[in-house]
């Protein structure tokens, strides 16, 4: 019971919000040789995935007026993290007969957004333009940036990492 009143733009009456951490970046990879038969390679692990946005719960029995421009009145939201970074690799081998293998390192996947409940029974009063009463969304997140692959040699393969 009670009254919220906000009086600023984009001034909200609640916002109740989850948000999933990142997926972070593996670690970078390099090797090098100069023998003249050599044989080279480097390999990223894979980064880590997003995690879930949490469960959102907003229950308002009172009342909750805004006056302003893109002032929502209740504003929740659950959001999943993004997935991480794949490490970069390069291997160069100078060797006439060498050979260098590169793999990038995987992007990890995009987090789920979680459950957002409102429940209203009070009354939600807004002024002004995209100033809604109720606005409850659940985002996932995006897929990770798969790692980059770069080698010189006499005989290279260099294979990028998967977005995730």
């Amino acid at each position: 019971h009670g009254l919220i009143q906000t009086t600023g733009y984009l001034s909200h009456g609640i916002f109740a919000q989850s948000v999933g951490g990142g997926g972070g970046a593996s670690g970078a990879a390099a090797s090098a040789s100069t023998a003249d038969m050599s044989i080279g390679g480097a390999v990223s692990l894979p980064s880590g995935d997003g995690a879930n946005g949490g469960h959102v719960i907003v229950n308002n029995d009172g009342v909750i007026e805004t006056t302003k421009d893109g002032a929502i009145g209740i504003f929740a939201q659950s959001i999943g993290g993004g997935g991480g970074y794949g490490g970069t690799v390069s291997a160069d081998t100078a060797g006439d007969n060498s050979i260098a293998l590169q793999l990038g390192g995987f992007g990890g996947n995009g987090g789920n957004g979680g459950e957002v409940d409102v429940t209203i029974s009070g009354a939600i009063i807004t002024h002004g333009e995209r100033a809604h009463g109720v606005v409850a969304q659940s985002v996932g997140g995006g897929g990770g940036y798969g790692g980059d692959a770069k080698g010189k040699s006499s005989n290279a393969l260099a294979i990028g990492g998967l977005g995730g």
